[in-house]
Formats: structure tokens, sequence, C-alpha cells
């Protein structure tokens, strides 16, 4: 017997929504019906430590290969998801009561009072006939949906829940979710070995051993039913469906067994494709009007400087580990990680991990050079050119905003093994370059004005050669000076007599105002120098 994930021993908390009152499938669960949308976006979130500022390259490379793989950066899509996710579950469960012995002793008293004449309120039909909810996710490859989908289920429910208490009338191991994939060739005798090959993965059990050529799809049906109903599975994700699409011959009967599947069990189901699966609704299905009854999300690109863009490469302009980056991403680096990815966030977290593993490559050169280390726009280009080739053709078509071919595009990711091989390559080069390539230690004076520099530019301030100089002759004069003092001597240097330079236009329209109403001048204020807390983040750059 295959070992199968871990078990939770199930505890019981009454839920607050009466039909859902009870129902030990229900009560099992954590209940998020009070949880703010915040609260969950931060349990769903996944934000590693960085690593140590005086962190070695090759500390900072290794690091940077696990990053991938311990990221996500919530948005409110994420949000909505769950959000839906619970409502399939806990719908698809109030259907599904378990008949245990306290409800047939209601039933039972209800029957005898009915038999009395009184005229009370009782289902003798036990569970409650209904079509099951369906939900449609769909989006481009790399766009986050399966990673997404995968974060949500793990953060917010256990997936194998084991019962012993005595009001559930027998001992049994609860499955909350199972995902799977459609497989390719549309076969529905594949799907139902590629479903009960995932129930034995979780359960433990072998329910895939046995399973011969010549079994019958009808056996293989009534046992899929038997073992989903047994074990009270609460919802059935299926990615990849636009695989259903593949075989003109079998689709229909694949819909077909998915539909009376559905129905004869009460499961909910999750579709998870690309946009190629809208063709379904287009040919007349009957499966068609099922793909979404619950909704149909359907998760766009990020668009550059609107809310989830702004969001998500704010905070993934955090895990810049090059060591002379600032805190702020300047607008040219902002613009041209849009410009590569369009806002897919597959291409955008990879693209910027490899840029990072170059720069870290190419450390020992840019010290030679006097430059700091940190992110530049032609390493980027670089990176791309070198690992994204593939994808070029695909967001050449997203630039276009051409809406019909954006429609055909099927795949925008850089699959992990073509990141891994990047990663292997760029993780070799840090290390020839740390063992057989040994450069002084670079000028600290140097790095700090390259970092200065590096800020004033993200503040739109244009670095002349009298600015350059002014830097050096500050940081010559005063030795212990740190970056943030460098920083606001150069602009107390450009802007002498400004409190601060974006706010002066605004200050003298203010005053000029002021002298019309009251025909007279405001009292001139005192001239003040900037300080750090006139330039916000200004202290984090330590």
């Amino acid at each position: 017997m295959a070992q199968g994930i871990h078990k939770i021993e199930a505890e019981y908390t009454p839920y607050p929504i009466e039909s859902y009152q009870d129902n030990p499938l229900i009560e099992a669960l954590p209940c998020y019906l009070e949880y703010s949308g915040r609260a969950i976006l931060n349990m769903l979130s996944g934000y590693p430590e960085v690593p140590h500022p005086e962190a070695g390259n090759r500390q900072r490379s290794a690091w940077l290969s696990q990053l991938s793989s311990n990221l996500f950066i919530p948005l409110l899509r994420h949000y909505e998801l769950g959000t839906l996710i619970t409502t399939l579950i806990l719908q698809g469960y109030e259907k599904r009561k378990p008949v245990n012995g306290q409800y047939v002793s209601m039933l039972q008293r209800a029957y005898h009072e009915r038999m009395q004449g009184k005229n009370n309120e009782v289902n003798f039909g036990g569970r409650i006939s209904a079509s099951p909810m369906t939900l449609s996710l769909i989006g481009v490859s790399g766009i986050g949906k399966s990673y997404a989908l995968e974060r949500l289920m793990r953060s917010m429910y256990p997936q194998l829940i084991h019962h012993n208490a005595p009001e559930m009338g027998a001992v049994f191991d609860q499955v909350v979710y199972l995902k799977t994939e459609v497989p390719s060739g549309g076969s529905v005798k594949a799907m139902c070995v590629s479903l009960l090959s995932e129930l034995s993965r979780v359960t433990g059990n072998s329910y895939a051993d046995g399973i011969r050529k010549n079994t019958t799809l009808e056996c293989l049906r009534v046992r899929l039913e038997s073992l989903f109903d047994a074990h009270c599975v609460g919802l059935i994700i299926l990615d990849e469906v636009q695989n259903l699409l593949a075989s003109r011959s079998s689709k229909t009967e694949l819909f077909n067994f998915i539909v009376e599947l559905s129905n004869t069990i009460n499961v909910p189901i999750i579709f998870v494709g690309t946009p190629k699966i809208l063709e379904i609704r287009q040919q007349g299905m009957r499966v068609s009007r099922r793909l979404g009854t619950a909704g149909c999300l359907q998760w766009d690109r990020m668009h550059y400087r609107k809310r989830d863009w702004n969001t998500f490469i704010e905070e993934l302009w955090k895990y810049n580990v090059l060591p002379s980056e600032v805190p702020v991403i300047p607008d040219e680096i902002e613009q041209t990680l849009y410009d590569l990815s369009q806002g897919i966030p597959d291409l955008l977290i990879k693209l910027f991990i490899l840029t990072q593993q170059r720069t870290l490559a190419c450390a020992a050169s840019l010290i030679s050079q006097g430059k700091p280390i940190l992110m530049y726009k032609d390493t980027i280009m670089a990176v791309y050119d070198d690992y994204f080739g593939h994808v070029k053709p695909m967001i050449e078509i997203l630039r276009s905003n051409d809406k019909e071919r954006i429609a055909e595009i099927e795949d925008l990711s850089l699959d992990y093994g073509a990141f891994d091989d990047a990663m292997r390559l760029e993780t070799a080069k840090i290390n020839e370059n740390s063992d057989n390539f040994q450069c002084e230690e670079p000028d600290p004076k140097s790095l700090l004005a390259g970092m200065a520099e590096q800020y004033l530019r993200s503040m739109k301030v244009d670095i002349t050669d009298e600015i350059r100089s002014f830097i050096k002759q500050y940081l010559d004069e005063n030795e212990d000076a740190g970056i943030s003092e460098t920083v606001l001597a150069a602009l107390n240097y450009i802007h002498p007599q400004s409190e601060n330079p974006k706010t002066e236009n605004e200050q003298n329209k203010s005053e000029s105002r002021k002298k019309s109403k009251d025909g007279a001048s405001a009292e001139p204020k005192e001239k003040k120098t900037l300080t750090s807390d006139s330039i916000p983040n200004i202290g984090s750059i330590e």
C-alpha cells in the first residue's frame, strides 16, 4: 500500500450558517467566512527571507535558485478565486450530509409525527438532488492559474481528514479535493485511470491497481463513483481542459462522462485551461453550459502601471538581492521588465531572477569598471535574447494588442526544464568567476557614489559631471558618510533654496492664490534644507 499524504485528525467547530450546521464534512473544515480579504491574502502569500546583506555572490545565487518555487505574490484575483472555491466546497457538502445514527433518529421521529397528522417540515429523500456547481478558470499558460490553485488549496484546506467520531457513524478518510490533468488524447478511460491514480496517491490505497486493458469503462465508472462517495470528495480540479478538444471522436463522450460523474456524486468541478476551451461554447455541446455555472474567470495579463502590476512589481523588487541595488525600482528598469514580459507573471519572475544571476556572474567586470553591482537595462535585454527566444513571437503579439491574435496564444511560459538549464549556466559562470578571477576589493567610495547616482536617477535627477564631482568631493570630505547622507547632500546641492524640489511649484501657486485672496503677500517661510524625512524610503537604503 502506498504511503499517501499526511492525515489530519478531524476537529469539529459549529458553522455560523444554519444550513451548514451539524454537517461533520463541513464542520471539520476551517471557516473563512469571517476572514477579511487582507487576512486571506496574507495567508496565501509566500515571502521568503532575503539573504544577509553581507552574503557572498554564491550565497545570493543559491538563494535565487529557490526563489521561483517559494515566492507567491497574492493579488485580488486570488482572493476572488479563493472565495469561489470555498463556496463550491460548502455547497457541495451541503447536499451530501452524512446519514448517521442521529440523522436516522430524527427522520424516524419526523415520520412518526407526520403519521400522527402533524405538518412538520422534513426531507425524507436524504441528499438533495441538484446539479453541482462548476467554475471555469481561463488564461494563457504562464498567467499563474495552476500555481495559484495549488497555493490556494494548500494554504486553505487540508487535503485528507480522518474522521473517527461517533456522530459520523463510520471511520473514514475525507478527501477535500483532487487535482488532475485531462489526458492529452481526450480518452474517457485515461481520465478514469488518472482520477483513480490521484485518489490512490492521496489516500495511500491501491485503487488504480488491477486495471487492465480489458477493464470496461462501465466498471471504471462504477468504481470511481463508489470511491468518490466513500471518501466524500469535496472538489475536483481538472487542469489542461483544452486537451478535451484534441480528439474529434472521443471529446463528446468524455464531456458526457464528466457531466454524468458530476451529477451522480454531486461533486463540484473547476475546469482550468487556456482560452482554447472557449471553443466548446461555439460547438453547441451539451457540456458547454456546464463549464461555469458558478462563473467563468478569465485571467488577463497584468497591465503597466495598473493596480495588479503596481502591487506585483513593488513586492517583486524587494527580492532584488544585488549588493548595490536601490530600494525603489528605477523607471527604465520597470519599463524594460514590462516590455519584455508583457505582464505575464511567469516570464517576469524568471527574467527578474536570471538577470540577477547574470549580474552576479559579471560582478568582477562591473567592479573593475567602477560600476555598482545592480540591474542594468542592457543585462535584462541580453538575458531575454539568450533564454526567451521561443516566446518572442507571442510577446510581439501581446505588444500589438490585437485581440484576435492574442486569443490564439496557447503557451506563454518558460518551462521549468529550460529555466533550470538557464540557472545552471549562470550559476556555473558565478562559480567559475569566483574561483578563477581574483580582483581587487572594490573601492567603497566608488560603489557608494554609484549607488547614490542610481538612487538620484530614480528620483528623476539628471546626473551631470558637476553632480558627480560634488558627490566625489563630499565622500572625500566625509569618510563616515552613508548613502542616505550622500543622497541628501546632493539634493541640497542641486536645490539649495527649496524645501522639496517636487513641491516648490505647488508652494508658489499656493502663495500666489493666498496673495490674490488676502490682497497681501503671505509671510515668508523659513528656508530649510532637505532631511531624511523629506525623501520617502530614504532610510531603507542603508
